[in-house]
């Protein structure tokens, strides 16, 4: 049997009917959660794939396209959420279907990875690895009063309105790495799952916004124009923050974001590293390619080779989603100009992975998983790999 022949595709008017549905089944308030995707004013009926026994939602999914900008290149994703099947059609192979769907789809359009929060050990079945680096600091009242003092703030923050879309895009479109949103659509998009936007001011002039709790202790996207010092305009933010009141700060930042992690790492009493994700790469030299360029090795790496045999992934090969030279086949890595480079080859393998394990070797931090790798390697990888979190859909 297709994949697909259990699953359809939504009707745009029937996604108030399918946000009950999912509510009951996970019970929560979609519309409050994810009102980009669930709210008064969505359209996004189309995105959702669904089962139905007798006439009845069964099982259903979210599959979200968008694009990923990184650097001058444009990567397609899928974000896919709101996995669910009633408890009473459970045990019937619904998910494998509609996650197959997903996959195909995302596949069809051509784009390079999925992404999918939620319980690891689940969906690795379906090709989704733990994936990606943030680092996470916190900053509390005694490491700012050691090493900021208590003088003001430069900055100022307030809460964000429905017609600052367009102001954020036009800091966001600023940063090396970003996926789409567009301004009528940013409040919602980024306002979702109790946390509010903020806009960060210095004399007037917007310099940045921020993603967090309305306590401003957990701040998950963090924001500055270009044209700031990050490592001042942490402090200040810092100082900002703590003349509102909170007692401790919490920062999630990527991997990519050096400057700023520096200065954090400094002032923080403690931090701590984390994989992002579930990913499911389906272009994997497109990402290498495309995040490699975000942290120049220099010249220490140049002349830095080798090849690595990525092993084929049983579900993909499945549904016919595998392609050599994309998802798994053998792949030289270089550095060329400082930057890593992957492109698909012949030579015989220095390193065999599996599809999973060679996901997360690629764009996680190797942590332990490192002591078997020779140093050539290990001084190139992880690649920086990082989406955008509230677009986790």
């Amino acid at each position: 049997m297709s994949y697909k022949t259990r699953c359809e595709r939504c009707d745009e008017s029937e996604l108030r009917e399918l946000t009950k549905f999912v509510s009951k089944v996970f019970d929560v308030d979609f519309p409050n959660y994810l009102p980009y995707i669930y709210g008064e004013r969505a359209t996004t009926g189309h995105n959702h794939f669904v089962v139905r026994e007798d006439g009845e939602y069964a099982a259903a999914v979210l599959n979200f396209p968008n694009d990923l900008h990184v650097g001058d290149s444009v990567l397609g994703t899928t974000g896919v959420g709101t996995v669910c099947v009633r408890e009473e059609s459970r045990g019937k192979g619904y998910m494998s279907d509609l996650l197959a769907s997903c996959l195909i789809e995302a596949d069809e359009l051509g784009a390079s990875f999925l992404i999918l929060s939620g319980q690891r050990q689940r969906y690795e079945y379906y090709g989704f690895a733990a994936t990606g680096i943030y680092s996470s600091y916190c900053v509390d009242s005694a490491s700012k009063r050691h090493c900021l003092g208590d003088r003001p703030s430069l900055f100022t923050i307030e809460e964000a309105t429905k017609e600052d879309g367009a102001l954020c895009v036009e800091i966001m479109k600023e940063q090396p790495v970003y996926a789409d949103r567009y301004a009528e659509h940013f409040y919602d998009t980024t306002a979702h799952d109790g946390n509010k936007l903020f806009i960060i001011r210095e004399g007037g002039r917007a310099v940045g916004y921020f993603i967090s709790n309305r306590e401003i202790t957990y701040i998950n996207e963090l924001v500055f124009r270009r044209d700031l010092d990050p490592a001042k305009a942490i402090d200040e933010l810092v100082l900002a923050g703590f003349s509102k009141g909170t007692h401790s700060m919490r920062f999630e930042v990527p991997y990519y974001q050096f400057r700023l992690a520096e200065r954090l790492s400094a002032i923080s009493e403690g931090w701590n590293k984390g994989a992002y994700a579930g990913i499911c790469f389906i272009d994997v030299p497109a990402a290498v390619n495309a995040f490699g360029k975000l942290r120049d090795l220099g010249e220490d790496a140049y002349g830095t080779k080798f090849v690595m045999e990525i092993e084929e992934h049983p579900f993909l090969r499945e549904i016919g989603v595998a392609r050599e030279g994309k998802t798994h086949g053998r792949f030289r890595f270089f550095v060329k100009d400082g930057f890593l480079q992957m492109e698909q080859t012949d030579l015989p393998a220095d390193i065999t992975l599996p599809f999973l394990r060679a996901e997360e070797f690629l764009f996680s931090d190797l942590g332990a998983l490192a002591y078997d790798l020779p140093a050539r390697v290990r001084g190139v990888l992880p690649v920086p790999f990082h989406f955008p979190g509230a677009d986790k859909v």
